[in-house]
C-alpha cells in the first residue's frame, strides 16, 4: 500500500529473532533480505502495518497515501541531497510491523514478549494520528505523480494561494484579483480607492 519491503525495515528490528517468528512447526526460517522479502507472512504483516496507518491518518485526513508513499521512497532512495525525512514512518511500520509478528505467537501478557514496548509505542503514535496531529515532516521530500514518477517538485517549496477566489479557483496574487466590480488592490478597496490597476492592466495609484 506504502511501498515498504520487510528489508526496509531492518533497522528497527532484531532480524534473526523476526524471521523466526515468521514460521510455524517445523518450517524452515527465512535467512536474507531476499528470503524474508519473499515470504509471504512478512508481506502480509508489513501490508497490514501500512493498512492500519493510512485507516490512523484518513480519519483526520491530515495526510495523503501519496504523501506518506513519498516518505516512504525517500528513506528507499537515500533521501534529498542525502537528507532522509522518512526515517519516522518506517519507525512506525516497523513498530507496527513487530507487534503484529509477535501476536501471531499469541505470547500471555505477562510474559516479557507480551509486554514488548514497541505495541505501546506504535499504538501511541496511531493514536496520535488519529486526533489529527500531523507527526511526520514533509518538507524537503520528493513529489511523485500517481504513476510513481518523480515530478521534479518537493514538499514545501510550493508557493500557496493568497485565499482570494477567482472564477472558483484561488488566485495567487490579491493585487490582481478579479472581483465582480473590479480588480481588487493592497487596501480592499476597488480601484480607483486603493492601489490597483485600471481596466487596463496599468498599475495607479
Amino acid at each position: 500500500m506504502l511501498g515498504a519491503v520487510p528489508s526496509d525495515l531492518f533497522p528497527y528490528w532484531d532480524v534473526p529473532r523476526f524471521a523466526e517468528c515468521l514460521v510455524d512447526g517445523e518450517e524452515t526460517i527465512p535467512e536474507g533480505a531476499a528470503a524474508i522479502n519473499a515470504n509471504a507472512r512478512a508481506k502480509a504483516l508489513v501490508r497490514a502495518a501500512e493498512g492500519k496507518i493510512a485507516e490512523a491518518v484518513r480519519y483526520k485526513a491530515q495526510y495523503t497515501l501519496q504523501e506518506l508513499r513519498d516518505l516512504v521512497y525517500n528513506v528507499q532512495s537515500g533521501g534529498v541531497n542525502g537528507v532522509i525525512m522518512g526515517d519516522s514512518l518506517m519507525s512506525l511500520i516497523a513498530d507496527v510491523v513487530w507487534c503484529m509478528t509477535i501476536g501471531r505467537k499469541r505470547y500471555s501478557a505477562e510474559s516479557p514478549q507480551g509486554r514488548d514496548p514497541a505495541c505501546k509505542n506504535s499504538q501511541d503514535y496511531l493514536d496520535r494520528l488519529q486526533k489529527g496531529e500531523r507527526i511526520f515532516v514533509l518538507q524537503g521530500v520528493a513529489i511523485r505523480d500517481e504513476n510513481g514518477s518523480l515530478t521534479g517538485e518537493y514538499y514545501g517549496t510550493q508557493i500557496p494561494d493568497a485565499g482570494v477566489l477567482e472564477g472558483g479557483r484561488l488566485h495567487s496574487n490579491i493585487d490582481l484579483a478579479q472581483r465582480f466590480w473590479g480588480n481588487a488592490n493592497r487596501t480592499g478597496l476597488p480601484y480607483p480607492y486603493g492601489y490597483g490597476t485600471d481596466e487596463d492592466g496599468v498599475p495607479v495609484g
